[in-house]
């Protein structure tokens, strides 16, 4: 009888253990569920650390926003993109068809001048177009030009580019560039309600700039002015507050401190 408990009392011990293994075993295996074979558990979860960590710089990266030297720097547009027609001036662009993420007019087409963008030109577009470089023949940006390009960021214009129209860009762009050395004009309501926009680039001198050009846009943080404004009306800037870049001793300065803007001399 006395044998017979010592042997159940060994058998319990036994069983005992052995429970014991397997609970310790599961939970390492728990602990590092994506272990490869001769990993430890701490080095399986150094591992996904890492692999979490690539992850989200892949992320990162394809979510990084386009730049004004991509815009700049991008290839022509082929020229299969666009319907035109020809005058003795030029090329009139009626039509682009493109959705690349930039699309960049041609300076020429068939080794003519491309000297007007049609004001629907892009209205047949549907697609995520980011970034805009208008050509250098070109000297009017009719109203509404990009009205239906939801996705647009950035918008370049041309060195031909003389007058600006009402509402020309739609509120998801955030950079305007004009390369023009002499613009005749910025009309009434070119730049409004552009809720993204922050940095509008003036790279030459500009004759008049109306009432409420710039207006309503509430992420407007600066505007470059490279050359001088020789007529400006005292509402150009309406309802908005940007630090306003340009020569000093100009208009351009007289009229912010005039008006209350923070000036910067360049």
């Amino acid at each position: 009888m006395r044998k017979n408990l010592i042997e159940i009392k060994m058998l319990f011990a036994v069983c005992t253990i052995v429970a014991g293994l397997m609970m310790f075993g599961c939970t390492k295996s728990e602990n590092a569920p994506n272990a490869e074979r001769g990993q430890t558990a701490a080095e399986a979860e150094e591992t996904a650390e890492l692999t979490q960590s690539k992850t989200a710089d892949s992320g990162q990266s394809e979510k990084e926003s386009l730049t004004l030297d991509d815009v700049i720097n991008a290839p022509v547009t082929d020229e299969q993109y666009f319907t035109y027609e020809e005058t003795e001036g030029g090329i009139i662009i009626l039509k682009c068809t493109c959705e690349d993420d930039i699309i960049v007019l041609p300076d020429t087409i068939g080794g003519k001048e491309v000297v007007e963008l049609d004001a629907a030109a892009f209205s047949y577009i549907r697609g995520s177009v980011k970034g805009i470089y208008i050509s250098n023949g070109i000297e009017i940006i009719e109203d509404n030009t990009f009205a239906n390009m939801e996705q647009l960021e950035i918008v370049v214009l041309g060195s031909g580019v003389k007058e600006i129209g009402k509402a020309f860009v739609v509120s998801s762009v955030r950079m305007v560039s004009i390369l023009s050395p002499n613009i005749d004009k910025i009309v009434s309501y070119a730049f409004n309600n552009c809720k993204e926009l922050e940095e509008v680039y003036i790279n030459g001198d500009v004759e008049e700039i109306e009432m409420a050009a710039f207006t309503s846009c509430a992420a407007l943080q600066a505007v470059y002015f490279e050359g001088d404004v020789n007529v400006i009306d005292e509402k150009a800037f309406f309802a908005v507050t940007p630090v306003i870049y340009g020569p000093a001793g100009s208009n351009i300065q007289q009229y912010a401190d005039e008006k209350g803007f923070i000036f910067a001399a360049q």
